[in-house]
């Protein structure tokens, strides 16, 4: 009995090691990651992941939400498109989107921001199909006095940073 556990063990080891061979991995720390890096209206891609061309970005001042206007602060919205490039079905979704301030400060989607027409919601979409793109607009909510801001794309594989310092305020 003991013979045939081991046989079994030893089989079951083996057919995952095979099953394992020549897949690739996914980076599992931070320091496997990979950054692209891309500018405001061209496309840029995380190779097996994702395609992401931002269209336009919008400064305005002073920020405005549903509960009134704070002077202190001003709105940076963006309208993209994300292509799926991968192998798998992806999700994308707002949260995959951060924007970080040249001193390193991180801001998160603002849902209430007014502006926000094309809201990017969570989408699926299907590796190399037509509704593999998908397109909405995003939003962050800043102090009035910063600048250099980069839209940073967090995939699977690693992170698009699309620089917004040179843009125009529209």
């Amino acid at each position: 009995m003991k013979k045939i556990i081991t046989v079994l063990m030893i089989v079951a080891f083996t057919g995952m090691f095979i099953v394992g061979c020549g897949k690739t991995s996914v980076p599992t720390t931070p320091s496997q990651r990979k950054t692209v890096q891309g500018k405001v209206m061209e496309v840029t891609t995380l190779p097996d992941d994702t395609d992401l061309l931002v269209t336009n970005v919008y400064v305005n001042s002073p920020y405005d939400v549903n509960t009134g206007k704070d002077n202190s602060k001003k709105t940076i919205v963006i309208d993209l498109k994300v292509k799926n490039e991968g192998n798998m079905m992806k999700f994308y979704k707002p949260t995959d989107f951060i924007l970080k301030d040249k001193d390193g400060n991180i801001y998160y989607n603002d849902r209430g921001i007014k502006s926000q027409q094309l809201v990017f919601l969570v989408s699926n979409s299907e590796p190399g199909s037509t509704g593999s793109t998908v397109q909405g607009r995003i939003g962050f909510t800043v102090p009035k006095t910063e600048t250099g801001f980069t839209l940073i794309y967090k995939g699977a594989t690693g992170d698009i940073a699309i620089d917004l310092s040179k843009e125009k305020q529209k």
